[in-house]
């Protein structure tokens, strides 16, 4: 009887020696081992983080009568690229697909009004095109400087550094990377990024100077590199330069709020990590432009 269980215990030990185990993802989804291309540049070594992961592998078209969180994010990238100009429902109708085409159109896509890869790959990338909002928007950032650089901001975390650095209710200076022109702001919300309103009429008018903007014209969607001090810090970030939204700060000339995003901010929506936005900051903290 000792003999036959010990039979047993050896056959069911190299029977399961045999066989191999998978923890986690089938073999056949497994992620490749990086190439020497792949730890060579940015994109190895850094995932592009505004994808989502169910679209990293197999990504679905997008057309018309589809339907989705992807159509919602579509819908939001194309809204803040000035594309579209009504609230995301996640539907893909007439709207979304015009709004498409005039994207395509733009950037110099193949103009089919459906979202394929190449499509999602450009709506997300940092040299887009944006819808223009006017002729006489003069949209300079990225354009180089006239003179010296000024000293670069510290390009500290979000989450970890500026979000309790900042809470809401308390003021900060902001300093235009490429101007040299500054305003007081308020913080008045916002979670993955700050949302601010200049503190007065008189900061919003330099706000709007920063942007190249009389007070008598639209608001350009551009964004921009900002230097932002805090008690004694100065730290890296980039500016949004289109009012929108809760407007708490009274008399002050702006309508709405604008967003203030520094390293590591993410949007209050479904939580992008914004390219141009990125770009922005790795400006103003002096640093290459990879991300």
């Amino acid at each position: 009887m000792k003999k036959a269980l010990f039979i047993i215990l050896v056959m069911t030990l190299v029977f399961t020696m045999a066989v191999p185990v998978s923890l986690g993802a089938p073999e056949e989804e497994a992620s490749p081992s990086p190439s020497a291309e792949d730890t060579n540049g940015t994109g190895g070594a850094m995932p592009d983080d505004s994808v989502p992961q169910d679209t990293q592998r197999v990504f679905e078209i997008l057309k018309p009568d589809s339907a989705g969180m992807t159509v919602f994010r579509v819908q939001m990238r194309l809204r803040d690229l000035g594309y579209l100009n009504y609230r995301p429902t996640g539907l893909y109708y007439t709207m979304t697909q015009n709004a498409v085409i005039s994207f395509q159109q733009n950037n110099g896509l193949d103009s089919d009004g459906q979202v394929g890869q190449m499509t999602y790959d450009k709506l997300f990338s940092s040299d887009i095109v944006r819808k223009p909002l006017s002729p006489s928007i003069l949209v300079s950032s990225g354009m180089p400087l006239t003179g010296a650089a000024p000293a670069s901001g510290d390009p500290a975390d979000w989450s970890t550094v500026v979000d309790a650095a900042f809470p809401v209710g308390a003021q900060a200076t902001v300093t235009d990377f490429n101007t040299g022109k500054a305003f007081t702001v308020q913080r008045t919300g916002g979670t993955g990024h700050a949302d601010v309103e200049t503190a007065d009429a008189a900061a919003y008018a330099t706000f709007l100077e920063c942007f190249g903007v009389s007070e008598n014209e639209q608001p350009t969607w551009e964004k921009r590199a900002v230097l932002v001090s805090i008690n004694e810090a100065v730290y890296a970030a980039s500016l949004f330069g289109n009012p929108a939204g809760a407007d708490t700060v009274a008399n002050n000339g702006m309508d709405g709020h604008v967003c203030l995003y520094f390293s590591g901010s993410t949007s209050d929506v479904l939580g992008f990590a914004d390219k141009e936005h990125q770009k922005m900051v790795l400006v103003a903290a002096g640093l290459p432009l990879q991300y």
